[in-house]
């Protein structure tokens, strides 16, 4: 019988925020299960991510496990992921991932489950650290993310799933590990002797997130109780023994302690830098953008860039969201800033006891009887601590009379050492003859962690992500005039014959646009 495990750990995405802590999640698990020495067969992919390149190694891997006898097949992935609800699927991104094409640039759920069904393990586990650097990422659906992972229960003998985070939650992490993949692995790593059981690391994983209720993880399960994850080795004991001096796997034994401490220390303190060096990274960041030019040459040709730096956090569009998350997430705790909330009073059903004997004995039909409740609701945040500025507005406006202008909002949070990035495409609807306003439905802010060494090392990283979302979603939206029916109508497949037998050039894009602009709204 065979032991197999294939791990993700994924960092870098072509349009989506970098996640430090994603590659170093998969290592980490990499040296757990070497330290097992349980499994015959491990595959440890971080670097080539790509979607085609990583469904070739996965669908390679289990392929070549398809005769053989397998016991447990282990999967683990860390990285950006979403829930799409028009797929009904949980997507695991790869580092080309892209929004317009959710399907083709990531690995889905069902993918997966598909894979371990290949191989017909005893046992299947699941673990997903769908990390975005504090970003929720399941969206659009109520009970969809829950529901497709216990889809899996049906088809497999025993079956363990621990996601990092339940429906509409963030997943966490610092510059070196995944909250969640850290609670993976000192739980794997409680026990000095004897079997580890999949029960015992997900109630250790519980326990940890037992005071952080803004991060819950998600356990599906389905078999005994006492599938074992392997029998505690002495190369276990020694990195139980690193992790509880805080050291990382990859430091050897017997470092003097002293000077561990002073390293680590010396780690944490390089993170600080001068307000100076705060405010001349801003600077930079905002000379930068301001000489920024669109990059896309179909989004040039229709679209000037128009760039507003300053402005307060309160100002930002839809900015209870903002105020919603800084409060179920203790953002005035890491960040300088305050969370404004505001007081109503709202009717609701009494839940007392009294009042539901009371409705036990009322006439059939008869509505229940209701309270006026107090409720606080957070509807704003602002800033204790001013930076150069707080928000930037950066406007693509068209020169063509049918289509609209989209703007990028940007708003800034600091402490002495992260800048929280917070990041939205706003759309606008028509308020008048030649006038727009924001559309607020349309604005669903993104967030983004960066140290304030990235940001002086690299100033655009504060505007890059953002912008380059926005000329991608622009340009798929030029392309996509050409694919209307009435634009087909005016773009034929073959060029059209002229009387010389030459075939005429086929309309532009700039045509089709313009024949379209001609037409009334």
């Amino acid at each position: 019988m065979k032991n197999i495990a294939f791990v993700i750990g994924i960092s870098d995405y072509r349009r989506l925020q970098r996640l430090a802590a994603s590659k170093a999640d998969g290592l980490k698990i990499e040296a757990l299960l070497k330290a097992t020495g349980k499994y015959t067969d491990i595959k440890t992919v971080t670097d080539t991510t790509n979607a085609n390149q990583l469904k070739d190694a996965l669908r390679a891997f289990f392929a070549s496990f398809k005769n053989d006898e397998i016991d447990e097949a282990f999967f683990y992935f860390s990285g950006h992921g979403n829930y799409n609800p028009a797929l009904d699927e949980v997507l695991f991104c790869c580092s080309d991932y892209d929004d317009a094409k959710p399907g083709t640039t990531s690995i889905s759920h069902t993918e997966i489950d598909d894979l371990l069904r290949l191989v017909s393990p005893n046992v299947a586990v699941k673990i997903i650290d769908a990390c975005n650097s504090g970003a929720p990422y399941i969206k659009d659906s109520v009970d969809g993310f829950e529901h497709v992972l216990e889809k899996s229960v049906r088809s497999l003998k025993s079956f363990y799933s621990m996601a990092s985070s339940k429906l509409d939650q963030s997943s966490y992490c610092d510059s070196d590990s995944s909250f969640f993949t850290a609670a993976f692995v000192l739980g794997a790593l409680a026990r000095n002797e004897g079997t580890v059981f999949y029960r015992d690391i997900q109630a250790s994983v519980a326990d940890a997130f037992v005071k952080r209720p803004s991060q819950t993880p998600h356990f599906v399960t389905q078999g005994t109780g006492l599938e074992s994850f392997c029998l505690v080795t002495e190369e276990m004991r020694k990195l139980a023994a690193r992790y509880k001096t805080g050291v990382s796997a990859s430091v050897p034994s017997g470092v003097n302690k002293s000077r561990l401490l002073a390293e680590m220390i010396a780690k944490r303190d390089a993170l600080f830098i001068k307000r100076e060096e705060a405010d001349d990274a801003l600077q930079h960041a905002s000379d930068s953008l301001a000489s920024y030019a669109i990059t896309d040459p179909v989004v040039r040709e229709f679209y000037a860039i128009n760039v507003e730096v300053g402005g307060s956090l309160e100002s930002v569009p839809n900015v209870s969201q903002l105020a919603r998350w800084a409060a179920e997430n203790n953002w005035d705790k890491d960040y300088f800033l305050t969370v404004k909330t505001e007081q109503f009073i709202r009717e609701v059903p009494d839940t007392s006891t009294q009042a539901i004997l009371a409705r036990g004995l009322a006439r059939i039909g008869e509505p229940p009887k209701k309270v006026k409740k107090i409720v606080v609701r957070p509807v704003s945040v602002n800033s204790t601590h001013k930076l150069a500025f707080e928000k930037v507005v950066i406007t693509f406006d068209p020169n063509k009379p049918s289509l609209k202008p989209i703007s990028v909002f940007l708003a800034l949070i600091c402490s002495k050492t992260h800048v929280l990035v917070l990041s939205s495409t706003a759309r606008f609807v028509e308020s008048g003859w030649d006038k727009y306003k924001v559309d607020p439905s349309s604005v669903e802010w993104q967030q983004a962690v960066l140290t304030w060494r990235e940001l002086v090392r690299d100033p655009t990283l504060l505007w890059k992500p953002a912008i380059a979302r926005a000329e991608h979603e622009l340009s798929e939206e030029l392309y996509a005039l050409t694919r209307t029916e009435d634009s087909e109508k005016s773009l034929p497949v073959q060029p059209p014959k002229t009387g010389d037998g030459q075939s005429t050039a086929t309309p532009s894009l700039a045509d089709a646009a313009s024949k379209i602009a001609s037409k009334p709204q």
